[in-house]
């Protein structure tokens, strides 16, 4: 199966056409180029670094994204085909994939289950308008003569405040979707659009195989600045040494480095692929079931903690409006925690039971202290008013998950060596019977430490 990438110039912008066929069925995912903005994606790559070191993406607060969906339609058929009940249903399936509560999650590989994260992001349907009006979060606009070359301007006309508002719109009779990068948003030029066929989980005219929702919780993603698990691998092919560095392709660690364009493999597949070295080879499995890579709705399942960290850092910078107290007033979200009880998740935005949680690790985190951090081999610990009852344990994490070390004791256990550690970011779970908190260490290269 060939496939084919199309330069197409819509009105100052490049985009890059991406085509996945199969079967009977084409599927069109149209991403503004990342390359356009080198500087301002730099700039938000480094600040995820920056935000991951500080340990910010531990943070599980629920992020709430206002919603307002933009229904194009040039007849009354069309707008019947996209009715509130079929776009609940899409709000419905995101946040289940965002929260890592979908059918299928139990498909993820084993190989993965380490790194598959609930993003703990949801997105909510508006119910006021920037005129204080009251609305459902779904705006029908009717262009008779539609065609997406007068998109752009569309979306200039009907754009409801980018800074306060994620702007959807779903176009009649199509199959593509495009996300504009955090990174090169503008008041006029925002949100995302998907095709009628593609959009929701329900309806007559939707591809039997994207029927799952997956194209809006792609996009989603685009919007929050996640790219492709393939983008910019194609020139590093392989390149086994990068599989899991978070400085190339799409920057994300956990998600192996994959050379291979996503478009054309759309039935479900490994995702395996085949390296040479040194007269040897031997293969690895990139992540074919993650939501930003091209296959069919039922073949993907997971996003990974490096994505979801993306997404975070994009909610707590260049998109910071959206999630604020303010925003959430004003906008009038009022949507349930799916992983909670929470029945007004304005203010605040996750159970009493999650907010004591918090408080709680807050308070336990402040009574163990491990130092010096960064480090370069022996790390102390010290613990206020904590005592080991029956056991302890120390397990050290890699910046993707994976497990390192596991140390056990009856009594306190006051330090712990890294000497052979290589340079790079590590979690440490410090266990005191049933009592349990995260440290974030750094260990620098020749002792120094490095910004990446």
């Amino acid at each position: 199966m060939k496939t084919k990438i199309y330069p197409l110039i819509i009105v100052g912008f490049m985009m890059v056409l991406f085509v996945r066929t199969g079967y009977s069925q084409i599927v069109i995912c149209q991403n503004p180029d990342p390359t356009i903005d080198v500087a301002g994606e730099r700039a938000f790559n480094d600040y995820v670094v920056k935000f991951k070191k500080q340990g910010k993406h531990l943070n599980t607060d629920l992020k709430i994204i206002p919603v307002v969906i933009h229904v194009i339609y040039r007849n009354r058929a069309d707008s019947q085909q996209i009715s509130l009940a079929r776009i609940r249903g899409q709000i419905d399936a995101t946040n289940k994939q965002l929260r890592r509560l979908n059918a299928n999650a139990k498909e993820t590989r084993k190989i993965f289950l380490s790194v598959a994260a609930d993003c703990d992001i949801q997105v909510c349907l508006a119910t006021r308008k920037p005129d204080k009006s009251s609305f459902n979060g779904v705006i029908y606009h009717r262009y008779p003569h539609f065609n997406i070359a007068d998109l752009t301007a569309i979306r200039a006309a009907t754009t409801l405040d980018a800074d306060k508002y994620l702007n959807v719109w779903v176009l009649p009779d199509d199959s593509t979707g495009s996300a504009v990068f955090p990174w090169q948003k503008t008041a006029k030029l925002d949100g995302f659009y998907v095709g009628s066929k593609i959009f929701g989980i329900t309806g007559s005219d939707l591809q039997p195989l994207n029927n799952l929702g997956v194209t809006f919780t792609h996009e989603l993603a685009h919007y929050l600045g996640v790219l492709h698990t393939f983008d910019a691998g194609t020139g590093l092919i392989g390149r086994c040494d990068l599989i899991h560095n978070p400085s190339v392709g799409d920057f994300c660690g956990d998600t192996p480095l994959d050379w291979m364009e996503g478009p054309g493999y759309n039935a479900c597949n490994d995702g395996k692929r085949d390296c040479f070295e040194n007269d040897h080879e031997y293969s690895f499995f990139v992540q074919s079931e993650n939501y930003m890579y091209y296959a069919y709705d039922s073949c993907l399942n997971m996003f990974s903690k490096d994505q979801r960290a993306r997404m975070r850092a994009c909610l707590n910078k260049l998109r910071s409006k959206l999630t604020l107290p303010s925003t959430q007033k004003s906008t009038g979200v009022n949507c349930k925690d799916l992983r909670g009880d929470c029945n007004a998740c304005s203010a605040p935005f996750v159970s009493a039971e999650k907010i004591n949680s918090s408080q709680a690790d807050k308070l336990r985190e402040k009574k163990i202290i491990v130092f010096p951090n960064p480090v370069n081999s022996v790390i102390h610990i010290r613990y206020k008013d904590l005592a080991v009852k029956k056991d302890m344990s120390i397990t050290v994490y890699s910046e993707i998950g994976q497990k390192l070390k596991d140390v056990h004791s009856h009594t306190a256990i006051n330090e712990l060596n890294l000497a052979f550690f290589p340079a790079g970011m590590y979690y440490i779970r410090i266990t005191i019977d049933d009592v349990s908190v995260t440290k974030y260490i750094i260990k620098p290269t020749s002792g120094n430490y490095q910004s990446r």
